[in-house]
């Protein structure tokens, strides 16, 4: 590894995402709490007054789908919560079946949308492009990606791009299992050993909160999600959208024991305890040993980091467990870059560590959570005077840390 190279940790959240399409933050809530909000997103993609008697149907089905985890939208609904996380967090011990529900409505709600009709406007296009090397198709290994976002665009997209590349390289590595879920962060397939895991020389992505779904699922992989036309996708959707097993998504608070930054036991572990088919006992200590993997390779990869970028990272509470057990051990001298286009509104203040500010929230967050680490402004930052540079570097916008920020 070229030691010039600065071991660069990039957190994604929600924002990240915005530009390809998905839906966030209240936009994501109402169609997961509102039926009424779900067809008006079918409306756009399949109209219910459609000549086509085909387009009707699947209208219809979609909507009698949604129906079925009424209950479980009631409980959302009505409960006044602002996002799948709260309602989770209180739900886990007492419903955990109506989480599961609620992870597979969000599961239903982004699969309706494909980014790849609009790839052009993606910043992840971009993005990926400055994953690779000046070889043009060796993966930079000083990166390690770690997002809490479950839809699996980047995914596809990284695992695209490295296949494509490499059949135009003159010395083609081979896209084995192996590579597969390293570059799709074992949400490949759904029998994935935890080597993948395990090596951590080079590049690195890590989905710690999980996927709506796995690579090569035959109802629901990246095929369904983003090659098919809309009323195949739509069709293959409906097919399986009851008798699907729960989606491969989990929080912090359902892998960690509430009272220390141990995981829980496996016998503790969600997916392995709410099981309803003979095969998901094991399919549930198949993800525990996954999850723990996961989150033990990407704490190893922080804490060794240079420079850790939060890239649009809402920043709640319900990350800092997560952010505690991947941040702790590291105690060096750290660039910190914060890119959010909410920077913009503190672009005024002298220090832009307002404590409502994204920045002045990951300082406060780095203080709580990572008391042995130094942390400076970006190496990048060469634009900036001497009296503007801060401990932490703002960026306001994906696009601009991409051009600015990535090596």
């Amino acid at each position: 590894m070229n030691k010039q190279l600065t071991d660069h940790v990039i957190f994604l959240g929600a924002g990240a995402s915005f530009t390809s399409g998905y839906p966030i933050g209240q936009e994501l809530r109402l169609r997961i709490t509102s039926k009424k909000h779900i067809a008006e997103e079918l409306r756009k993609i399949v109209s219910p007054e459609s000549v086509d008697p085909k387009g009707r149907e699947l209208f219809r089905q979609c909507l009698d789908n949604v129906e079925y985890f009424a209950d479980s939208i009631e409980l959302f609904r009505h409960g006044g919560f602002g996002t799948v996380d709260e309602f989770s967090r209180l739900a886990s011990t007492k419903y955990p079946k109506r989480v599961q529900d609620v992870k597979a409505l969000m599961r239903f709600v982004l699969s309706l949308h494909n980014p790849e009709n609009n790839f052009h406007e993606s910043d992840y296009y971009p993005f990926v492009q400055k994953l690779f090397d000046n070889t043009l198709y060796g993966l930079k290994p000083n990166l390690t990606v770690i997002t809490f976002n479950y839809d699996c665009y980047l995914d596809f997209l990284i695992q695209k791009a490295f296949r494509y590349r490499q059949k135009l390289s003159p010395n083609p590595d081979r896209l084995d299992k192996l590579y597969r879920s390293i570059l799709t962060s074992g949400f490949y397939q759904r029998d994935n050993v935890t080597e993948w895991a395990e090596q951590n020389a080079n590049f690195n992505f890590y989905k710690l909160h999980g996927s709506i779904t796995y690579g090569n699922d035959e109802h629901w992989g990246y095929k369904t999600l983003f090659e098919h036309d809309t009323y195949t996708r739509l069709d293959w959707l409906n097919r399986r959208f009851i008798h699907q097993d729960p989606p491969p998504i989990v929080f912090p608070w359902e892998l960690f024991d509430s009272r220390s930054e141990r995981f829980v036991s496996e016998d503790e572990f969600i997916l392995a305890k709410e099981c309803e088919t003979r095969d998901q006992p094991e399919q549930g200590q198949r993800l525990f040993k996954h999850f723990v993997s996961m989150w033990q390779a990407a704490e190893q990869k922080v804490a060794d980091a240079k420079k850790i970028s939060f890239v649009g990272l809402s920043m709640h509470e319900f990350l800092d467990k997560g952010f505690r057990y991947l941040l702790k051990n590291n105690r060096n001298d750290v660039q910190i870059v914060v890119a959010n286009p909410d920077n913009q509104h503190f672009k005024d203040d002298t220090t832009l560590l307002n404590p409502d500010s994204p920045c002045g929230k990951v300082a406060a967050l780095l203080k709580n959570v990572a008391p042995d680490m130094k942390w400076r402004y970006s190496g990048m930052s060469n634009s900036l005077t001497m009296t503007e540079k801060i401990s932490i570097t703002p960026r306001y916008s994906f696009k601009e840390f991409i051009e600015r920020e990535m090596e």
